[in-house]
């Protein structure tokens, strides 16, 4: 293919994965506060179709408290900018993609360039007073 053309997937990859991280953090506040188990959420989500590559690696992070320090926030905002200028390129609207970028560069400007990538559930777990940690 074209020059650049494995780029693509792999910036598609990391803005799935920046949304999929977003709602996860949601998720687990909310079972949270409603007190449910969080090792019994997560296996139950993880038995369901709720379940993803996200779910079963970032899951455990974040009850961890590590939010995968192997990527950084710096990398993974400068994948959701090309994914913009891809989708900008081939005039594809990206409302969603539009709110989480907006969320991980709060979560960059908050925590720093070398935040890992997973960092962002933890600016409403701070938020909220709540962590998700089992």
């Amino acid at each position: 293919g074209k020059m650049g053309t494995a780029l693509i997937p792999k910036v598609l990859s990391n803005m799935l994965t920046c949304v999929q991280n977003l709602a996860m953090g949601e998720v687990f506040m909310v079972g949270k506060r409603a007190g449910v188990d969080m090792r019994t959420m997560f296996d139950c989500i993880r038995a369901s179709s709720g379940n993803s590559f996200v779910w079963e690696t970032g899951g455990p992070m974040l009850m961890q408290g590590t939010y995968d320090p192997s990527f950084s926030i710096a990398l993974q905002c400068k994948d959701n900018r090309l994914g913009y200028q891809i989708a900008t390129k081939h005039r594809v609207p990206i409302e969603i993609l539009g709110h989480a970028m907006q969320a991980y560069n709060r979560t960059m400007y908050a925590y720093g360039d070398d935040a890992p990538c997973y960092s962002s559930p933890r600016m409403l777990e701070e938020a909220l007073g709540c962590g998700s940690q089992v």
